[in-house]
């Protein structure tokens, strides 16, 4: 547990419970709500244009350098990771460089229907899920170094 004061007990799933795209998950590869504490609730932060990209025109730049992630990401819900690039096609003008991403709750570095991006030098350590996961498998020209 991350934070005694904000540590409730999670009623264990249904049977047959079934999310949805947006709802809070208390299911986790067969974990249930009562073996995890709710503090595992951290920040995120997202980069979403929601818009086609295919025009050349980049509606979202993100740079993040020589920063430190940690607590950060939502457990147990999805689209809620540490960082997050979501939907913005072309983001060659973007990148994560220099930085640590650790004792995370869902994931490190999410990268869904993001083109060109450059993720590079990251120490990643002591996160729940996958560490950079690319979500469609239609991205294409990342680089991660």
């Amino acid at each position: 547990s991350v934070t005694e004061t904000w540590n409730v007990t999670i009623d264990a799933c249904e049977s047959g419970f079934n999310p949805g795209e947006f709802a809070v998950q208390t299911c986790f590869l067969g974990r249930y709500g009562q073996e995890i504490g709710s503090d595992q609730f951290g920040a995120t932060i997202m980069g979403s244009a929601s818009m086609d990209s295919s025009d050349g025109i980049q509606r979202v730049i993100i740079r993040l350098s020589n920063i430190e992630v940690f607590y950060a990401g939502q457990a147990f819900r999805l689209g809620r990771y540490p960082v997050h690039f979501h939907m913005n096609g072309n983001m060659n003008l973007s990148y994560i460089k220099s930085s640590s991403i650790h004792q995370t709750f869902n994931r490190a570095v999410n990268i869904h229907a993001t083109h060109y991006l450059t993720v590079e030098n990251i120490v990643i350590y002591n996160v729940m899920g996958g560490a950079i996961f690319l979500e469609d498998g239609v991205e294409i020209g990342n680089v991660l170094r």
